[in-house]
């Protein structure tokens, strides 16, 4: 007397004495099997019954009946992280799966600095255009490189330039030592009053032009 071996999934492996068997193949009654699953990549296991009872991995049972085997798994999360030291991305994906379609990483900002390129998983050198393709898998992480931009300020006393520099984003802004001067006309003396318009402290992310400014004083 024997019974038959039902199997449903691919995924699934059964022994008798070492050796694999098919599905449909008949056991002689009191064969001892040995039933295991394999994931397949990409993939986790969510459930594995043998007779309808969820069971470990390398499960061992005596054939006594029909014996069935269903397997199910489902698509690995995979985690995505940026590393965008101070920068700003907007449109990304936290994860992925084997099963997603093709997809590229948008592209992130920072304030006063030029985007270089991505370093990180996969890539051997910094790459602008990063394309995960579908049937990719693994979890990935990469990082945002950044070149620093220049910008110019200039101090002007009419249309005599007095001072300009090109300096990195966020330099300090330093004045020109020279107090700005105007001759007196027809009775009224110019004092210097300021810059307009008003300095900052630091550059931001334009270049920047002031013009001297004076109060009459007349004598």
């Amino acid at each position: 007397m024997g019974s038959e071996m039902c199997i449903r999934d691919r995924n699934i492996t059964v022994l008798v004495e070492g050796e694999p068997i098919t599905s449909g193949e008949r056991l002689d009654y009191g064969t001892s099997v040995t039933i295991s699953y394999s994931e397949s990549l990409g993939y986790q296991k969510t459930s594995f019954k043998v007779n309808g009872d969820e069971q470990e991995n390398n499960y061992s049972i005596l054939v006594t009946e029909q014996i069935t085997v269903e397997y199910s798994e489902s698509a690995i999360n995979y985690t995505l992280t940026y590393n965008l030291d101070s920068g700003s991305l907007s449109g990304q994906k936290e994860s992925y799966t084997i099963e997603d379609e093709t997809f590229t990483l948008p592209t992130p900002t920072k304030q006063g600095y030029e985007f270089l390129g991505w370093s990180g998983t996969g890539l051997e050198e910094i790459t602008k255009t990063v394309t995960i393709e579908k049937g990719s898998t693994g979890n990935r992480e990469y990082t945002a490189k950044w070149q620093i931009l220049q910008f110019t300020y200039s101090f002007y006393n009419g249309e005599i330039l007095l001072k300009t520099e090109m300096v990195d984003f966020g330099s300090a802004i330093v004045q020109p030592d020279t107090i700005p001067t105007k001759a007196s006309i027809d009775g009224v003396n110019y004092v210097f009053s300021g810059w307009n318009p008003e300095v900052p402290e630091h550059i931001s992310d334009k270049n920047l032009t002031f013009y001297a400014e004076f109060t009459q004083q007349y004598f």
